[in-house]
């Protein structure tokens, strides 16, 4: 593998936990996907960025619960930052047209990280999330299956899969710019139920306008037409 200096960035929900409601789940809780998530970063030695439409008080007390430590080489990006860059780069015309889009923060992730877009790797379990980012110019997305059935089995993908194709990627082996990642279904393990669940901390001012920006902005949209 070469020595090619990249960022990953991680959407949360859906590539690092899941959020489990009723009635496929028997009560409202996040569940890890990843035992082997933080080992398998240190072992690649890549900058890490999770990117989420949460806000940060919902997203810090998620990665407590995944046992991810913001640090220097490990950066959270929530919904106030990607307000914050839309706002700057768009004004609140661009926000009110596109919402709150992970692209925003490209930019800042490539000033962060020292890194050019072409070198960043973005895993996400939706694909308008995806088409963005690679729209923005990011040299790698993964498509990420995410799904919790009726029967309790679980839907997600291998971490190792990851690191095959950032590894091809950096080795000049692949042309695609995309990969949907295998889908990897399983019952759920002891060490994946986390007790934890983030109503309260997302039940706050920020979340109550997005919401409302979302309804409005979907409302014009079909008067338009």
């Amino acid at each position: 593998m070469t020595n090619k200096n990249i960022v990953l960035v991680l959407d949360l929900d859906g590539v690092v936990v899941f959020e489990a409601t009723p009635p496929a789940w028997v009560r409202a809780e996040l569940l890890l996907l990843h035992r082997e998530l933080t080992s398998v970063i240190a072992e690649l030695g890549v900058d890490v960025a999770i990117l989420t439409h949460r806000s940060r008080r919902e997203a810090d007390r998620i990665l407590h619960s995944a046992g991810i430590v913001e640090g220097e080489r490990l950066r959270l990006f929530s919904a106030e930052d990607l307000f914050r860059a839309g706002r700057q780069r768009g004004g609140w015309r661009g926000l009110w047209a596109g919402g709150l889009k992970k692209s925003a923060v490209v930019p800042e992730i490539e000033l962060l990280f020292g890194v050019a877009r072409s070198d960043i790797v973005f895993v996400d379990d939706r694909l308008d999330n995806v088409d963005d980012l690679l729209q923005a110019g990011i040299g790698l997305a993964m498509l990420a299956p995410s799904a919790l059935a009726a029967d309790g089995s679980l839907t997600s993908f291998s971490i190792s899969e990851v690191t095959d194709v950032i590894g091809r990627w950096r080795d000049g082996q692949m042309e695609a710019r995309m990969v949907a990642l295998t889908a990897v279904s399983s019952g759920v393990e002891a060490w994946q139920s986390t007790g934890v669940h983030i109503r309260d901390e997302s039940l706050h001012l920020f979340n109550g306008i997005r919401r409302i920006a979302r309804h409005a902005r979907g409302f014009a949209k079909r008067i338009a037409h």
